[in-house]
């Protein structure tokens, strides 16, 4: 596969949100043409189709089946991981907790249960890939979602106290 000729894209420049780097899981980035999740393949956006038509009138080669669209021009988009998965995931959680802190009162209880769920879940994949945080010494981004976990969950008891 052969990258589609533009510049690479850095991680670190994307919205946090269009990116998936969980430790044991596929990497996954938002396409920034077609707008949909992909996987990644020697650090390049798998080719796929954008689901327009292709302006052809017979087929390429005898027997052709439709192609269901043409090719993305975000195929083969070259995307550099310059982010580590504990920057990601901070960068991550820093994004959720200012979308949740800029919702009125009201609105602001609704998604602090889904976001603390999330930071958990942050938090228990940390301890499994993190040593130090395995052997019960947190390191200083352990500590870090702790204290987000524990703040987030004071600010909820204290706003339906």
């Amino acid at each position: 596969m052969r990258h589609n000729r533009r510049a690479p894209i850095l991680a670190s420049q994307m919205r946090p949100e269009h990116l998936s780097l969980r430790e044991n899981e596929p990497r996954l980035v938002v396409c920034p043409d077609c707008h949909t999740w992909r996987s990644l393949k020697r650090s390049m956006i798998k080719p796929h189709r954008d689901g327009l038509p292709v302006e052809t009138t017979q087929p390429r080669y005898p027997g052709d089946k439709p192609a269901g669209g043409r090719r993305c021009p975000g195929s083969a988009q070259r995307i550099i991981i310059d982010l580590t998965v504990e920057d990601w995931t901070e960068r991550l959680l820093t994004a959720e907790f200012t979308t949740a802190s800029r919702r009125t009162a009201q609105l602001a209880a609704a998604p602090a249960t889904p976001i603390y769920g999330q930071l958990r879940t942050a938090l228990r994949d940390h301890h499994a890939s993190c040593a130090p945080c395995r052997s019960g010494a947190a390191c200083e981004a352990g500590r870090g979602l702790a204290a987000r976990m524990t703040g987030l969950a004071h600010d909820h008891l204290a706003r339906t106290a």
